[in-house]
């Protein structure tokens, strides 16, 4: 009997660390996945940040092209929309001319959705647009990567497109003026027209400019539609981003459709 509690007492003495080495395996294996949960949480948001990061500068180069394509258009806005034939005295003709200097090609008949033209989402205006190509060529031939620092990454690109809409215009229709665009020359007035500007802007590309892993795709609309009014078109207000000096007289009229058709009203 003596022996036999002894042997009990004595097993349970051997016993003692085993719950200590269990809890402590449990805390071990908690801290373990605590770890890496956050190792997988930081890398997580390492890819986020990374992503935002690319796309951020996929949007900034597209904004880029934009504003050097709005620049490019405003120094070349004689040749936009006119068809004349040694436009300028140096014998530049416009881009509509039929001439080696044409750079504006039907839209009609192009079913290409990865084509410039479809950056016209209305298929009727489409399909009465042009769109910009010259010297086998359908970007416009700016370099809007020279604008940033040290002339751009190599990683990084960007592609610009142009199209022109010649508005068709039915000044007997009081309420629908403009009916849409035209490729026909005959209702064409180069006073009136319509450019959409598209860029494509693409980020961490490889060195041959391929497998982008970011892209941003900006559009933007400027035109003319009559400057100064004449000929059926509105009368122009004068407009300021500050004050200005008024100097002589003015004349200050209502809206004479601004409560509808017929209907002069004007807000202050």
């Amino acid at each position: 009997m003596n022996k036999f509690t002894f042997e009990a007492m004595s097993l349970r003495h051997g016993q003692k660390g085993a719950i200590t080495m269990i809890t402590a395996v449990l805390i071990l294996v908690l801290l373990t996945e605590m770890i890496i949960y956050a190792v997988q949480t930081g890398v997580f948001e390492q890819r986020k940040s990374s992503n935002e990061l690319r796309q951020k500068i996929a949007f900034n180069m597209a904004d880029s092209a934009i504003q050097e394509a709005k620049q490019f258009m405003l120094i070349n806005s004689a040749l936009v929309s006119s068809s004349m034939v040694n436009l300028l005295p140096d014998g530049t003709d416009g881009w509509l001319a039929n001439s080696g200097e044409k750079r504006w090609v039907s839209c009609a008949g192009i079913t290409d959705q990865t084509h410039p033209c479809f950056a016209e989402s209305n298929a009727n205006m489409r399909a009465g647009s042009y769109y910009y190509s010259f010297n086998n060529s359908n970007t416009l031939p700016l370099n809007p990567k020279a604008l940033a620092a040290g002339g751009g990454a190599p990683t990084e690109k960007v592609t610009l497109y142009a199209l022109l809409c010649m508005l068709d215009l039915d000044r007997t229709d009081p309420v629908k003026v403009v009916q849409g665009c035209t490729i026909d020359a005959a209702k064409q007035d180069n006073r009136y027209f319509m450019v959409t500007l598209a860029a494509r802007g693409e980020a961490d590309c490889l060195a041959d400019g391929s497998n982008c892993k970011a892209e941003a795709l900006i559009s933007d609309k400027i035109g003319s539609f009559g400057p100064g009014g004449g000929d059926g078109g509105p009368g122009v207000p004068l407009a300021a981003r500050t004050a200005v000096p008024l100097l002589g007289t003015v004349e200050i009229v209502p809206n004479p459709n601004g409560g509808g058709i017929g209907v002069p009203i004007s807000t202050w």
